[in-house]
């Protein structure tokens, strides 16, 4: 599961982003004392799943009418820290959880940004890709993890 939060700040500007569901309370709560003209919607997906994630798109656009950022930012360690030790499930967990997720968030908001390109040549749209300092390096205890971040990072260089 992750947690969406769709900011509908009053500069104009529209967020979805994708964040541990640990934390998106304290993360609302943070942005609506900071921003206090701000509206946040609270949306809970499994990201690995289509049609949760094509759902979640359908809702923001019913919603607000447009996405202007996309915090991309799944992720999850656990299992797979060494290679030969790392079982199958682990490894798909992992990868479906930081890899898939990214993938699926990444296709449905890059369909609506194209679309709203399409009416208003001149908006700018941003996406932000969040992986992390082992997608760059290599460690010998996260097999499932760094193998992970490389992907992100292949996926956004993509």
């Amino acid at each position: 599961m992750c947690t969406c939060i769709y900011l509908n700040l009053s500069y104009n500007y529209n967020i979805a982003s994708d964040l541990s569901s640990l934390r998106s309370d304290c993360f609302i709560a943070d942005i609506i004392n900071t921003i206090p003209s701000a509206e946040c919607t609270y949306y809970e997906v499994d990201a690995t799943n289509e049609q949760q994630v094509e759902q979640l798109f359908i809702n923001i656009i019913q919603k607000y009418g447009k996405i202007d950022i996309c915090v991309n930012n799944s992720g999850i360690y656990e299992g797979g820290f060494v290679l030969h030790l790392t079982s199958l499930k682990e490894f798909e967990t992992v990868m479906n959880t930081n890899v898939t997720s990214m993938f699926l968030i990444l296709q449905q908001c890059l369909s609506y940004m194209i679309k709203q390109r399409k009416t208003n040549p001149a908006a700018d749209y941003v996406i932000i890709n969040n992986a992390s300092v082992d997608g760059l390096s290599g460690s010998p205890y996260s097999c499932a993890y760094v193998t992970s971040k490389h992907a992100v990072i292949g996926l956004t260089k993509n």
